[in-house]
């Protein structure tokens, strides 16, 4: 196939690193365009006809601090948030649900397995307390949806329900659907401010 460029959301998988190689060895331009707040876990490495877009101007400056070529580096805007404006509600409804954002941790490396389900065991001890309905929303490349089941499985907790669906559409549908966000550095958080609600 002419493939005339190839665009991604994210340079830190295993498909989109693969993607990256072969986008390389064929010498096709590749556009990486930032979907969250984050940059990623480490400095990117570029190779020629590699291109970044960008939130603003402050992330721009970053990556010129990681050394990246200013012409490498081009500002659009946060294309990825397109969507959430047809989201936006003018009346907040009380929900009593409380919607909890998790990450990989665990796929990054930041943490174990066991460290991180101790911590999450915890988080969810303390939200007990509020008494309301949580939703546990799984990051989209968590590989450990069972171990979520089975603490909650195994701490009889009824009022807990762990999803992993994936897309926009459902997230910007749990946070409107939600009382309160809670988060741990997550772009989410600033997507449930931008549809009015509170933030953990």
């Amino acid at each position: 196939q002419n493939i005339k460029c190839i665009v991604l959301t994210s340079r830190n998988g295993f498909f989109e690193k693969c993607i990256i190689a072969a986008a390389q060895a064929s010498s096709i331009p590749l556009i990486v365009v930032q979907h969250g707040m984050g940059m990623g876990p480490s400095d990117p490495e570029l190779f020629p006809g590699m291109k970044i877009a960008v939130f603003g101007e402050v992330y721009k400056k970053i990556l010129q601090r990681w050394k990246i070529n200013e012409e490498d580096v081009v500002i659009t805007g946060p294309i990825s948030f397109e969507d959430i404006h047809g989201f936006v509600q003018k009346k907040q409804e009380k929900t009593e649900k409380i919607l909890f954002i998790t990450d990989q941790y665990i796929e990054e490396n930041y943490i174990s397995k066991k460290e991180y389900f101790q911590k999450i065991e915890v988080i969810l001890i303390q939200l007990q307390l509020l008494g309301k309905e949580i939703i546990v929303k799984l990051h989209p490349v968590e590989k450990h949806l069972a171990e979520y089941r089975s603490l909650v499985e195994r701490k009889k907790w009824k009022n807990i329900t762990i999803t992993q669906e994936r897309g926009s559409a459902i997230l910007y549908n749990l946070i409107n659907d939600s009382d309160l966000v809670v988060n741990s550095y997550s772009t989410v958080a600033l997507e449930a401010m931008i549809l009015g609600k509170p933030i953990l």
